[in-house]
């Protein structure tokens, strides 16, 4: 039988069978939401016919009176084209080709600064060496982008691309589908300028994991110890996901495979947290603009003087799946990353849950602009350091 999907980059694939582009024939299609549903890529892939377990919004705590994390949307697999498991990605590590696995006339899947197709004008962020050919440490380089493309949607995505920048958060869970896939993820960025945040969000399989198993660490691209101001360089293809259905405008991530995996070279001072309008925060929250998502997705951000409503069916505050809404925005805060991150007891540990009462009267509200599932949020690195007044469990 022969399918027709949209795979996590963005790409139409016409295939034999599905199973993350193998053996397809694709061409690009940036900017464009996927109309099969799960893909890979997405940090909230869940579909109707998901069977994600875990990672944002797949096995947090109903039980806790709202204050769990997790996606507000319940499932976050990235099953691709129906039954993709975290194998498939990894299955390719070996291997720096295109996504497909198989070489087009546009590409050169050794990775090489000379790769064939425009990829805009070869800017790149400040302090980055921008020079092809300038092979990391670990072997793998390729024609290296800016933000400044990311957010114009000028980077083809079957083009391997590097990207030199900072890390603005810690390394996460995304998704642990029931076919046991294991997605992680974390943003990088660069300081913000005056149209906006710089910053964009990197995903990378790891092994996979039986279902109520844990995700196993140091499998992925991404270490386990990044944290924000770690200066950094990474070579994946750049693409964009929405799932099938919403109206939301695609998240843009780069795709790295742990054959080329982040190359750390110090440490700095991390971006800033770019000031949001309220007026930028409610068309984010509509996420149909999608010139304005792309200036603000994956990037670090901070509202200011906004109070939490009174969570209805959640305690005080906090609604269930770690939700928080405002009054004065229709943009809401979802506690995805910190509870998917590895600190304390990893993914899904509830003492990194959110506590607040009602009323709270927030100073400033800092995260980082994120797709859940259909809902473009604010997603806080921490509970302690990003919001004031913290959260009640902070020690």
């Amino acid at each position: 039988m022969r399918l027709t999907v949209r795979a996590w980059f963005g790409m139409s694939a016409l295939c034999p069978f599905v199973f993350l582009g193998v053996g397809c024939r694709v061409s690009p299609t940036p900017w464009t939401t996927p109309s099969d549903d799960g893909a890979p890529g997405n940090s909230n892939g869940d579909a109707p016919d998901d069977d994600a377990t875990g990672g944002l919004g797949g096995t947090s705590s109903k039980s806790s009176g709202g204050t769990t994390g997790g996606s507000s949307k319940g499932g976050t697999s990235s099953n691709a084209s129906g039954g993709t498991t975290g194998g498939s990605a990894n299955g390719s590590a070996a291997s720096r080709s295109s996504p497909s696995n198989t070489s087009s006339p546009a590409d050169d899947t050794s990775g090489a600064g000379t790769t064939s197709g425009s990829v805009g004008d070869g800017g790149s962020p400040p302090d980055s060496d921008s020079s092809l050919g300038a092979t990391s440490s670990n072997g793998c380089d390729a024609q290296s982008v800016s933000f400044e493309e990311i957010r114009a949607g000028a980077v083809r995505s079957d083009v391997e691309v590097r990207l030199d920048a900072t890390a603005t958060s810690q390394k996460f869970l995304l998704s642990h589908a029931h076919s046991g896939s294991c997605l992680f993820g974390a943003f990088v960025g660069a300081e913000p300028d005056a149209d906006g945040p710089r910053g964009v969000l990197v995903v990378s399989y790891g092994d996979d994991a039986a279902d109520g198993d844990a995700c196993p660490l140091g499998t992925d691209a991404i270490p386990d110890d990044l944290a924000p101001g770690d200066s950094m360089r990474t070579v994946g293809y750049l693409g964009s996901y929405a799932p099938s259905g919403c109206t939301a405008t695609p998240s843009p991530q780069l795709m790295v495979n742990r054959a080329c995996p982040f190359v750390r070279s110090g440490r700095r001072a991390a971006p800033e947290p770019f000031a949001l309008s309220l007026a930028d925060a409610d068309a984010l929250a509509q996420g149909t603009d999608s010139s304005r998502v792309r200036r603000f997705a994956g990037g670090l951000v901070r509202l200011e003087h906004v109070s939490a409503r009174r969570a209805d069916d959640g305690t005080g505050s906090v609604a269930p799946y770690g939700v928080i809404a405002f009054n004065e925005t229709a943009l809401e805060l979802h506690n995805d990353l910190e509870y998917g991150d590895l600190s304390l007891g990893g993914p899904g540990d509830a003492h990194k849950s959110l506590v607040f009462a009602y009323p709270t009267d927030f100073l400033s509200v800092a995260g980082v602009v994120y797709l859940d599932y259909c809902t473009w949020s604010l997603a806080p690195r921490s509970r302690c350091d990003d919001l004031v007044p913290p959260s009640e469990n902070c020690q």
